[in-house]
């Protein structure tokens, strides 16, 4: 499934010809990356069906070097990069101002559910406390408790490093713990399933 890079994440130079992505995509590979097109040009500076040595990219430190000869390009110039997550498309599941009160626990309602072996992306923030961890868990079905939890973590450990995981059961969803003894939290949060 293809899926094209909200503008907004996507900072072009053309003068060291570099592009970084925002968060979560800083965190592709190479291989994810079908198509690099400059909109307002027409160009395109990387096709992975026509690369060749004269046009290729790479990664390090999360930032997109390319070999395109784009010398009449602006930073400005409308990027388009287009990513390749394979057979299935990416499901996202979100949490927008959820509140977690003192020593609360809040499962997220929304399940998504999962093929086998999937990279679980968790993009997160919090405001009001400083104590809130969070869980992946899994499920039977949508509609029954959790069974186990795959992944837990405070906001710093986990996020946005993706967790690569088989998951054995078909259904995954969030849990916020907040272990802020005085402070109630306010946390946003997006999990992010992937394949390849």
């Amino acid at each position: 499934m293809h899926l094209n890079v909200p503008p907004s994440l996507i900072t072009f130079n053309p003068a060291s010809k570099t592009i970084t992505l925002g968060s979560p995509f800083n965190l592709i590979n190479e291989k994810d990356i079908l198509r690099i097109r400059d909109e307002t040009t027409k160009e395109i500076i990387y096709d992975r069906g026509i690369a060749s040595t004269k046009i290729t990219i790479t990664i390090a430190n999360e930032i997109i070097t390319y070999t395109y000869d784009n010398d009449h390009q602006n930073a400005s110039d409308d990027i388009q990069v287009e990513l390749d997550f394979g057979y299935y498309a990416p499901r996202v599941a979100v949490w927008s101002n959820q509140a977690v009160a003192v020593g609360a626990t809040v499962n997220q309602s929304s399940k998504l559910y999962v093929e086998g072996a999937a990279t679980i992306w968790l993009i997160a923030s919090e405001s009001g406390a400083s104590g809130v961890t969070f869980n992946v868990l899994s499920f039977e079905t949508s509609n029954s408790s959790a069974s186990s939890v795959i992944q837990t973590g405070s906001i710093s450990s986990i996020s946005p490093t993706p967790i690569i995981v088989e998951v054995g059961l078909p259904y995954i969803a969030l849990q916020a713990i907040n272990q802020d003894g005085s402070n109630a939290a306010s946390i946003t949060a997006s999990l992010i399933i992937t394949w390849r």
